[in-house]
């Protein structure tokens, strides 16, 4: 590894913190997680991580490989980002559109050809997000808690609520893996709650 693209690494360490991931065997690869700045409690964005490769003679002479991944296949190597540190817990990120953030990158790459890059390139991919998939959170009142053998619990409690044909107040969801991402949309309809759950699984990479 080049001393520019050392001291780079070392900076996008201390800078990113929990948001980088490296193995101490390939110290030109790594992953980054990116995702804006939000409030968990009222606020979904949408996120992705990055892994980075350096070849040698980066930057000076060859450019760095940026290619960006769902989020939710390699979420072990971010555990900060698994659940939200809130009571109950929640998951406040979703998967972003890995489609529309591979431009977003390719401009970044270009625009510092020949220079230290890795770091625009996440401020980049983090504007993105932050401008196309920052949103509030829908008003519904749900939340998931792990229990034993990786079991999902539910507790939903609508907005509006009415007394005839109440529901019991929580389901249970068996899982053999653990759930990262769980989207739930409570619609209401002649005599009670129709319940549409989603669950993106959780998957492991590199």
């Amino acid at each position: 590894m080049d001393e520019d693209a050392a001291l780079e690494f070392e900076a996008l360490a201390s800078i990113l913190g929990d948001d980088m991931w490296s193995d101490p065997n390939e110290p030109t690869s790594f992953m980054l997680c990116v995702a804006p700045e939000h409030d968990a409690a009222s606020e979904i964005t949408g996120a992705a991580a990055l892994f980075v490769v350096l070849p040698a003679g980066y930057p000076s002479s060859a450019p760095a490989s940026i290619v960006p991944r769902r989020l939710s296949e390699c979420v072990h190597r971010f555990p900060h980002m698994a659940m939200a540190s809130s009571s109950p817990p929640t998951v406040s990120w979703e998967d972003a559109d890995l489609s529309q953030l591979q431009p977003v990158l390719s401009a970044a790459l270009a625009d510092h050809g020949g220079e230290p890059v890795i770091y625009e390139a996440v401020e980049a991919v983090r504007a993105y997000l932050a401008t196309h998939t920052l949103r509030a959170r829908p008003p519904l009142a749900a939340r998931a808690k792990l229990g034993k053998n990786n079991s999902v619990y539910l507790s939903i409690s609508p907005v509006n609520t009415s007394p005839l044909n109440a529901k019991p107040p929580c389901s249970r969801l068996h899982s053999t893996s653990l759930v990262t991402c769980i989207a739930i949309i409570v619609i209401w309809v002649r005599g009670g709650p129709t319940l549409w759950l989603r669950v993106t699984p959780y998957h492991t990479c590199m």
